[in-house]
C-alpha cells in the first residue's frame, strides 16, 4: 500500500500539486559516472583476433575461387561449355536480369566453347565474320552451318537490334546452344563434325 501512495505522490508532485519532498526525503544528484580503468591489452587481443579472421576468411574464399578455376581449365571445352550452361540454366539470368544480359552470356559461352574446341579466335570475330570463316573452312556440316549462323543471328537480334523474345523462345535457344555443343564435341582425340 505503501508503494502505490508513493506513485500516487509522485505523479501528483509531477503534475505540480504536492512537492516531492514529501515524503521526508531530500532530492539528491545523481551518481557521478563510473570510471573503468582501460586495458591496452585487451584491445591488442581483440584487434589480432580480428584480423586474424579477417586473414583466414580471405585466404579460404582466395583458395576455393582458385580451385573452382583450376577445375574448370581442366575441364574439356565441351565439359566446360556444359557446365557454363548448367550454370545460366541455375542462375536464370533471364528471369533476373534482361533477354540481353542473358543472351550475351549464352552467345559467349558458344563462341568461347567454339574458339577452344577449334582453335579459331571467335571471341574476336563479328557474327559476319565468323559465319564467313566457317562457310570456307569445312569444318561443319550444312546443318550445323544453318543451326550456328540461326543461333548466333537471333543472339544478334536480342543483344543489338533490342528484340524481346518470350521466355518459351529462350528456352528453345538454350537447347539450341547445348544441341551446338552436342553435335560437335565428338572424342578427345578428333574432331566429330
Amino acid at each position: 500500500m505503501m508503494k502505490l501512495n508513493r506513485y500516487v505522490w509522485a505523479v501528483l508532485s509531477w503534475l505540480g500539486l504536492f512537492p516531492l519532498t514529501c515524503f521526508g526525503e531530500e532530492l539528491r544528484d545523481v551518481k557521478p559516472p563510473v570510471e573503468y580503468p582501460f586495458d591496452r591489452r585487451v584491445l591488442i587481443v581483440f584487434c589480432l583476433t580480428l584480423s586474424g579472421a579477417i586473414l583466414a576468411a580471405a585466404y579460404y574464399f582466395n583458395k576455393r575461387k582458385k580451385s573452382v578455376k583450376k577445375v574448370i581449365k581442366e575441364l574439356s571445352p565441351w565439359e566446360k561449355a556444359y557446365w557454363e550452361l548448367d550454370q545460366l540454366g541455375k542462375n536464370k539470368l533471364s528471369l533476373d536480369l534482361s533477354f540481353e544480359a542473358y543472351y550475351v552470356k549464352l552467345s559467349d559461352i558458344i563462341r568461347s566453347y567454339i574458339e577452344a574446341r577449334f582453335n579459331v579466335k571467335a571471341n574476336e570475330m563479328t557474327t559476319e565474320e565468323f559465319l564467313m570463316f566457317y562457310k570456307d573452312s569445312g569444318l561443319f556440316t550444312e546443318t550445323r552451318k544453318l543451326l550456328l549462323k540461326e543461333f548466333l543471328q537471333l543472339s544478334d537480334l536480342v543483344k543489338f537490334a533490342k528484340f524481346t523474345p518470350e521466355e518459351k523462345e529462350a528456352k528453345e535457344h538454350f537447347d539450341m546452344a547445348k544441341l551446338i555443343v552436342d553435335q560437335t564435341k565428338g572424342d578427345e582425340g578428333g574432331i566429330n563434325v
